[in-house]
This record gives C-alpha cells, structure tokens and sequence, in this order.
C-alpha cells in the first residue's frame, strides 16, 4: 500500500498594507516567486494523479484528497 502525504505549497502567500512605502518591484517579483511555486507544485501534484491506479480504491481517495487541494 502507497502512503503519501500530501501538503500545500510551503510558500506562504502574505498580504500587505499598502502605502507610500511600498515597493512594487520588491512585491512584484514575490508574487511571482509565489506563483512560479504554485505551478511547480501542482504540476507535481497533476503527475501524481496520473500514475494513480483508478481500480486501486486508496488510490481513487488519494486522488480525491489531490484534486481538492489543485482547486
């Protein structure tokens, strides 16, 4: 029997306050640092998914747990 955890990105997406001190290009390139993981991550997840037996009844359930988590 496979066993696998499965787990969110561990990049955290943080929010701030905006104000005059903000700088855009600093928040830019972490969003995109944040998004660039969030492919990577659900690329791997979709991977998983797909090497998945479908007449394996644990492996349906993980599938499930894995698609609720790419939504």
């Amino acid at each position: 029997m496979m066993s696998m955890i499965v787990a969110p990105p561990t990049t955290p997406l943080t929010f701030i306050t905006l104000d005059r001190n903000l700088d855009v290009t600093a928040r830019l390139a972490q969003l995109q640092s944040w998004i660039t993981a969030w492919q990577e991550e659900d690329e791997r997840l979709r991977q998983r998914v797909m090497n998945l037996n479908p007449t394996r009844r644990h492996e349906v359930l993980l599938g499930t747990q894995i698609a609720s988590l790419r939504r």
